[in-house]
């Protein structure tokens, strides 16, 4: 979704699905990308400050929301003071003129959608298969950090809190989780959520509670929270995002 003009009419319906995904800490360990494995989504790459396409960078994940597409939504870090290089994946199912990543139902919300359900956790798992592509694939310092904006940012919660070892951080932009796919234990890796207080899609509330179930379960998690601000990206918030990937990539 477009940060300033978001496509997306419910106010919702993102967060009531009931997504049950394994947790991050049981199991078997991923398997490793073989070296002639194709990339498991479609993405844009840039580079950033003077980087180079061949450099060896930190590397920033980038998930677009409800109806938008990689090729706008990687202008939002295009502007990053520091080379690193940002992949913007391509949402799996098309919405309009853009993508979407899981499916939205109408109103008024369904609080049991399978479709739904299965479409996060699908993509959550489908984001850190990429994540660990790109680190395999691309000359890259250190793990890869996520952030995305509505959609894509209930997805970069998700895939902190259940696909940790894909990534080094989350930094979620109006986000949230619902309580069923709050995971029970921490994440292992930090989250720095942005959200605007007068957000009329994903509620502010939603984020926050989000943060508070996390710091409760013992994780390192911020919510930086600006008055006034619907659903979009100011200014402002953007700054801020910046300084969080900058500490985070350091």
């Amino acid at each position: 979704m477009p940060p300033m003009r978001p496509l997306v009419t419910s106010l919702w319906l993102l967060l009531v699905s009931a997504c049950r995904l394994a947790d991050a800490g049981g199991g078997a360990a991923p398997t490793p990308p073989s070296a002639d494995a194709p990339a498991p989504l479609e993405y844009v790459e840039r580079v950033t400050a003077g980087g180079r396409p061949e450099d060896t960078l930190p590397l920033v994940i980038a998930v677009h929301g409800l109806g938008d597409r990689p090729e706008r939504f990687v202008r939002l870090l295009e502007e990053l003071p520091f080379a690193a290089r940002v992949v913007a994946p391509r949402g799996p199912t098309p919405r309009g003129r853009g993508h979407a990543w899981f499916p939205v139902a109408k109103l008024p919300p369904v609080p049991d959608d399978p479709a739904r359900e299965a479409g996060i956790r699908e993509s959550a798992a489908k984001l850190a298969e990429l994540a660990r592509w790109l680190a395999a694939h691309r000359p890259t310092r250190g793990k890869p950090v996520i952030t995305g904006f509505s959609q894509g940012g209930i997805l970069s919660f998700a895939v902190a809190a259940h696909h940790p070892d894909a990534v080094a951080a989350a930094l979620p932009v109006a986000g949230a989780l619902p309580a069923s796919l709050r995971p029970a234990r921490a994440p292992s890796v930090p989250v720095r959520a942005f959200h605007g207080e007068a957000d009329d899609v994903i509620p502010f509330a939603a984020g926050d509670e989000t943060v508070k179930a996390l710091r409760a379960a013992g994780a390192d998690v911020t919510l930086r929270a600006y008055p006034g601000v619907r659903h979009a990206i100011p200014p402002a918030m953007r700054a801020d995002l910046y300084a969080a990937l900058a500490e985070l990539l350091r």
